[in-house]
C-alpha cells in the first residue's frame, strides 16, 4: 500500500500496519471490524486477526481510517520530546534518510527474526496527509522468556514495534510507548542521525502538578480510568503479586 509523490513511490500509513498491531486491539473492536467486512465475528483474537488480515489488502476508506486511528492513537502511553536544533525538526526526515542504508519513507525493511537487534531500529516510515508530520516505526527485541520442559531449556524472544509521531510544525516528537521504552527509542533515533539532533523530554504532567484530574478539568473533560500493568509477560500470579498490582 503505497502512493506517488512527484513520481516517487512512498509508503502509505496502511503499509506500516502489521498483524501484530491488529492482534493488540481489543476483542470487541476486532469483532466489529469482522462484522463490517461481513466476516465471521466469533472466536479468539488470533482467529479474528487472521480473518481481518486476510482481507486487509482490500480495506480502504472509513473502515481503514477506523483501524488506523485505533492502532496509532489507541490507549497507549506516550512521551513528548522537543529538539534544540536551530531548524527545529524540519531537517530530521532528510537526516534519517541520509544516515540509513535505505530510505524508510519509500521502503519497509524488516530484519530476519533471528537478526532483530536489542536496540530499536527503524523498519519504515510514512508522511501524513498534511506533509508537516510523519510516522516512524521501530522494532526491537524486548525480552527473552525462558521455560523448561523436563531437562530441556527453551528460549522465546519477544519483539515490539513502536510508533513515533513527528510534528514539524509543533517541534514535537511523540513516542507512543512507556517511559522506559521511550527513552530507548529517542536515544536510538538520535544515534541514527549521529547526534545531529539533541532531544529533550517535555514534562507535560509537571504543568498540572502531575495530576491527571487537573488535566481533565483544564480541558473540561472527565477522567474515566487510569490503568497500570507491569511490562513483560506474566505467566502466573501469586497473592503478593496480585496485591501489588491491585495497589498500583
Amino acid at each position: 500500500a503505497c502512493y506517488l509523490q512527484g513520481g516517487i513511490v512512498l509508503n502509505s500509513i496502511k503499509s506500516l500496519i502489521f498483524p501484530q498491531d491488529i492482534n493488540k486491539l481489543n476483542n470487541t473492536f476486532l469483532r466489529d471490524i469482522c462484522s463490517d467486512l461481513n466476516l465471521e465475528s466469533t472466536g479468539s483474537s488470533y482467529e479474528l486477526t487472521s480473518r481481518i488480515w486476510g482481507a486487509f489488502e482490500n480495506i480502504e476508506g472509513d473502515l481503514l481510517e477506523k483501524i488506523q486511528e485505533n492502532i496509532f492513537a489507541g490507549a497507549i502511553s506516550l512521551a513528548w520530546y522537543t529538539t534544540t536544533h536551530e531548524n527545529g525538526l524540519n531537517g530530521l526526515k532528510d537526516a534519517i534518510i541520509e544516515h540509513m542504508d535505505f530510505n524508510p519513507f519509500e521502503e519497509i525493511r524488516i530484519p530476519d527474526r533471528e537478526n532483530i537487534p536489542n536496540h530499536p531500529t527503524i523498519i519504515g516510515a510514512s508522511v501524513i496527509d498534511n506533509m508537516d508530520s510523519y510516522f516512524i516505526r521501530f522494532i526491537y527485541k524486548s525480552a527473552v522468556n525462558v521455560d523448561y520442559y523436563l531437562n530441556n531449556r527453551r528460549e522465546h524472544a519477544r519483539y515490539e514495534t513502536i510508533t513515533v509521531y513527528v510534528d514539524m510544525e509543533k517541534n514535537v516528537v511523540e513516542v507512543r510507548a512507556s517511559s522506559k521504552t521511550s527513552k530507548n527509542i529517542i536515544a536510538s533515533l538520535a544515534g541514527i542521525v549521529n547526534e545531529e539532533y539533541i532531544f529533550r523530554q517535555v514534562d507535560f504532567l509537571g504543568n498540572f502538578d502531575n495530576s491527571l484530574e487537573r488535566i481533565a478539568d483544564e480541558i473540561e473533560g472527565k477522567l474515566i480510568d487510569a490503568i497500570g500493568k507491569p511490562e513483560g509477560l506474566v505467566d502466573a500470579f501469586e497473592d503478593v503479586q496480585g496485591e501489588s498490582i491491585v495497589s498500583i
